[in-house]
């Protein structure tokens, strides 16, 4: 189920709106001079994107070419051990 409210009323009953994301409802905020929608809020994915899966799966199309090559494998790689690197240094502070 879906519920739309204003972002005035998000504000002063966020701890409500989030138990209701919680329960598994969506929460659309919208603006309230110009009515259009914000943000949503929904309940948290528990699954964890697993990067090792991914790299297997990019790994496998990348000899074929279809969607990448083997140069943006290599670049992607980098890219994932960077952002490991820099989220376990921001773990520990």
């Amino acid at each position: 189920m879906n519920y739309t409210v204003s972002f005035s009323d998000f504000r002063k009953n966020i701890s409500k709106f989030s138990d209701m994301a919680n329960m598994g409802k969506s929460v659309t905020v919208n603006d309230e001079k110009r009515g259009v929608p914000l943000f949503k809020i929904v309940k948290a994915d528990e699954d964890n994107f697993d990067w090792d899966d991914y790299m297997k799966f990019i790994k496998k199309l990348g000899g074929s070419g279809f969607l990448s090559s083997d140069a943006n494998i290599k670049s992607m790689s980098r890219f994932r051990n960077s952002f490991n690197k820099r989220f376990e240094e921001a773990r520990n502070r």
